[in-house]
């Protein structure tokens, strides 16, 4: 994903490094050191500005019938369902399907349903999904999805490759393991 003022910064940080090993040699290490720690606070800041408009974008459409479009990053067939990784322009969205809808990772796809923003923990101690998912920019969940459009992926890539692979072997495992196991891989 390109960035502009992460691909300033990054610049900047090599420009500035650059700068002192001309200078000074002999002290090269402590302003790469600084250097480093100043870039990683700033893409710090520049991140959490880009999440806080993500997640204002998405609380919008809490409990709202949405349509969505964008790119298949994930296929997983969990135990009572099959759950698609949409990438948007805006961020990532699980949908959930009953029955798996023959998508693959790279199809280029539409769908309709009901969304729903993550939820944080309940209980003190508890797993937050919330946060786990928003690290892995997913900010919502599609319920009751039907797709609205299809573009089949070009095939071509290596993740068309590496999601073929997969699924072969998840059929594999589920054919030769069954029941409530087999739908682990």
């Amino acid at each position: 994903l390109f960035s502009p003022p992460l691909s300033v910064l990054t610049a900047a940080a090599i420009l500035t490094a650059a700068a002192f090993w001309f200078l000074r040699k002999d002290q090269f290490r402590i302003a790469l050191l600084a250097t480093i720690l100043l870039a990683g606070a700033g893409r710090y800041v520049l991140s959490e500005r880009v999440q806080f408009h993500k997640l204002a974008h998405f609380s919008e459409l809490d409990g709202e019938s949405v349509s969505l479009a964008g790119t298949v990053g994930e296929v997983r067939i969990m135990e009572r369902s099959v759950r698609i990784r949409l990438e948007t322009e805006n961020g990532g969205v699980h949908a959930y399907f009953e029955e798996h809808p023959g998508l693959a990772v790279g199809d280029e796809i539409g769908l309709s349903g009901d969304f729903r923003t993550l939820k944080g923990p309940r209980n003190p101690g508890e797993f937050d999904f919330r946060s786990h998912f928003h690290r892995r920019d997913v900010w919502g969940n599609v319920y009751k999805p039907s797709l609205t459009g299809f573009q089949p992926a070009s095939g071509l890539g290596i993740s068309s490759f590496v999601s073929s692979v997969r699924r072969g072997m998840s059929d594999l495992f589920r054919q030769k393991v069954g029941g409530d196991a087999g739908a682990l891989m």
